[in-house]
């Protein structure tokens, strides 16, 4: 019988001056460990073979911090309504509970309280409070004695088993997952719990509500954390250029986008029913996320593409390309895809001819969603250190039958491409359709979504807390969202990258058949050769942009190109690079 044990569990505490106006020079509290008061230990039986043993902390505020409301942004509200993120970070570590408690525990304590010095508004509350002053808008809260549920657990699974990338049961990682509160008046922003497998690894468990910030913000906040654990005390500060930046009044309203959101929010969360009240004693609005649960039956798989695959996959999409180009004068003015492109296109393809394929495709529409980044299109624009959210869903909507054709995966890339560059990289007005965020959120449960959540950009696997580079990274959350989970390839030498899916399993084997049998079939090419047709492809398109696309696109396939004119990085391209930020779910 497996046995998932939580030994122990405290809030970690910050402790700040005049939020948020915190000095730069103060980077961290060496000695607020010392701070920590235990309150005793209390057992309690959790289950047969398993004992729970509890202790709560507090810290002692040195200065006097007061209590700080920072608005949510038209950015962070479009997030309210979905279930938070979940992470999962696995670690190799081959020695007993007793060497983890007395040497790793405390330095992850330390350095997390050091962390949320700097990014204290990972610490703060959510509310939506329903009286002045606060304009009926919701609020992240932060105050003195502030604090992140911290638990540790001991469990006897194979450590080996849950963190490779065979096919797995989903439910298997769940016991994994720190409780983050999502149906309160008042709900905390992140939650951590550490999982240790004696003599095998540990697992880093990490869950926030995605409306505090995005994806590439949180990695942020993961590699700072994990850098100040790994060196300790002898790197007791943070440099300029790693603070993070929470002013989140540089993001200004326009044409009452955050009220449009909120009146479509305020329905949302007005669906009462017996368990979840409307408005709470305390005059706020009663939060709650979309009510998605673990299907039965379903399965996690990791598909990894190293640099041929990825090349493969780009050869075969620009093979359709070709071809359409000789019988549709339309795709005189088409985008040669990136390599993010084409595998989230192959992907979504595939995953529509796998659910025909089980019997299981029930709608006729369907629909894919990539974030674009926004910060540097902003007026004026955010940094890249902005700890919030700043991105503008891209969604495409399409037939089904549109990719069962034999040029689906070209039609499918072009459709990603064509509604970035529309949306995002030509569009002036990069607000524009902002304010329709949360009622097409809410809306698209009505057809087939694919969301690409997380990014190859983020560096996941360089979050290293003194124990190397992850072994495997997972975002938990993908089980009840159905997004695909996009990162670089654990694999530090391969150039690769890799994503993970959740399905039922009759779904799963159809999509492994045609994802990988797709993938041999592809007929590879040499770089040579396919330099040779890009080029007479774009002589024939006479498109600059095209043009840009593509050289770009050469570029990130192959190391060895070295013409100056195939390294280009124009502005106006941007999006198309593995810098895109997909949705986080």
């Amino acid at each position: 019988m497996e046995r998932n044990s939580c030994f122990f569990h405290s809030h970690i505490p910050i402790a700040f001056s005049s939020l948020p106006h915190i000095l730069p020079s103060v980077t961290s509290l060496l000695s607020l460990y010392g701070f920590y008061h235990f309150h005793g230990f209390f057992f309690i039986q959790t289950g047969e073979g398993s004992t729970t043993v509890q202790s709560r902390t507090t810290a002692g505020i040195r200065h006097p911090g007061g209590l700080h409301h920072y608005p949510l942004t038209f950015f962070d509200i479009h997030w309210l309504p979905l279930p938070p993120v979940e992470l999962l970070f696995f670690y190799d570590f081959s020695y007993s509970l007793s060497e983890f408690t007395h040497t790793l525990l405390p330095h992850l304590k330390h350095s997390l309280s050091s962390t949320l010095i700097h990014f204290y508004t990972l610490a703060g509350n959510l509310s939506w409070p329903t009286h002045e002053p606060t304009n009926n808008k919701p609020i992240i809260s932060n105050t003195e004695g502030d604090s992140v549920s911290f638990t540790v657990a001991e469990s006897d699974a194979n450590f080996y088993h849950l963190s490779a990338n065979h096919l797995k049961d989903a439910a298997e990682t769940r016991p994994l997952v720190p409780h983050l509160p999502v149906n309160e008046p008042i709900v905390p922003m992140l939650a951590i719990k550490v999982t240790v497998f004696p003599n095998s690894g540990i697992c880093i468990g990490v869950a926030h509500h995605h409306s505090i910030c995005n994806g590439r913000a949180f990695s942020h906040f993961m590699k700072t954390w994990a850098s100040l654990s790994k060196l300790g005390d002898a790197s007791p500060s943070l440099s300029p250029d790693s603070l993070p930046f929470s002013d989140r009044t540089g993001i200004k309203d326009r044409d009452g986008i955050s009220d449009r959101c909120l009146n479509e929010l305020d329905r949302f969360m007005k669906r009462s029913s017996d368990q979840f009240p409307v408005v709470s004693e305390m005059n706020h609005q009663r939060l709650r996320v979309m009510d998605i649960k673990l299907q039965p039956n379903m399965v996690r798989a990791t598909f990894e593409l190293n640099q041929a695959s990825c090349r493969r996959l780009k050869e075969l999409v620009f093979a359709q390309y070709k071809k359409k180009k000789d019988h549709d004068q339309q795709t005189q003015s088409m985008i040669p895809p990136s390599r993010l492109v084409s595998i989230c296109a192959y992907t979504w393809v595939c995953l529509l001819k796998a659910e025909a394929k089980a019997g299981e495709s029930k709608s006729i529409e369907t629909r894919f969603v990539v974030n674009a980044d926004c910060r540097a299109r902003l007026d004026p624009p955010m940094p890249k250190s902005y700890l919030g959210n700043c991105v503008k869903p891209v969604v495409v909507i399409a037939r089904k039958t549109d990719f069962m054709r034999g040029d689906g995966f070209a039609v499918a890339a072009q459709l990603i491409g064509g509604a970035v560059h529309k949306g995002v990289v030509n569009n002036p007005d990069i607000l524009n359709g902002l304010e329709n965020g949360v009622s097409d959120l809410l809306e698209v449960q009505s057809s087939r979504v694919l969301a690409a959540s997380g990014s190859p950009q983020f560096g996941l696997y360089d979050t290293d807390f003194g124990l190397g580079r992850p072994k495997k990274v997972e975002m938990a959350s993908i089980d009840r969202t159905g997004a695909m989970f996009l990162k670089e390839s654990s694999n530090l030498d391969d150039g690769g990258l890799e994503f993970d899916l959740v399905l039922n399993r009759k779904q799963m084997n159809a999509f492994v058949s045609l994802f990988i049998g797709g993938l041999n079939a592809a007929q590879c090419k040499s770089p040579h050769q396919y330099c040779s047709e890009a080029n007479g492809f774009l002589s024939i398109t006479g498109s600059k942009y095209a043009t840009e696309r593509a050289l770009f696109d050469m570029e990130d396939t192959w190391d060895q190109v070295s013409s100056p004119s195939l390294l280009m990085e124009t502005d106006r391209v941007d999006l198309y690079k593995d810098n895109t930020e997909p949705t986080s779910n």
